[in-house]
């Protein structure tokens, strides 16, 4: 991004020339960014986009993986061990997380990647 007269506008630039289908995802890329308005003077932040509060919330997260498991096809191990997440003896907030650790970080979290990474197919180390 760079300021100008009409104020903030996407610089563009590129190592090597795009192809056909790299220019065809950049103008749909730019169809997309057309009402994002970037506030310089903000500094960024970690938002979950699921949630109605834009907070990470296990509640929310399971709600969305009982949606997705309602329209995709999903492993019936892997769904009967989403419907009974909420089955279990621990108790709510055990401790502060943040974004990173939660999501990077924890061992427990990176087996999970892990298994949803193979679950998928694909051999990923985070």
């Amino acid at each position: 991004m760079i300021s100008s007269r009409e104020g903030l506008i996407w610089r563009w630039e590129w190592r090597d020339s795009l192809t056909q289908s790299e220019e065809h995802d950049l103008i749909k890329l730019k169809e997309l960014l057309l009402d994002v308005n970037l506030n310089p003077n903000s500094a960024d932040r970690w938002r979950w986009i699921i949630g109605s509060a834009s907070l990470f919330s296990v509640n929310s997260c399971y709600n969305f993986l009982v949606l997705l498991g309602s329209s995709e096809s999903i492993n019936p191990t892997m769904l009967v061990a989403i419907k009974n997440l909420w089955k279990n003896d621990v108790p709510s907030k055990v401790h502060v997380e943040n974004c990173s650790h939660l999501f990077y970080s924890c061992n427990f979290t990176q087996m999970v990647w892990n298994a949803i990474f193979k679950w998928m197919g694909c051999s990923i180390t985070i």
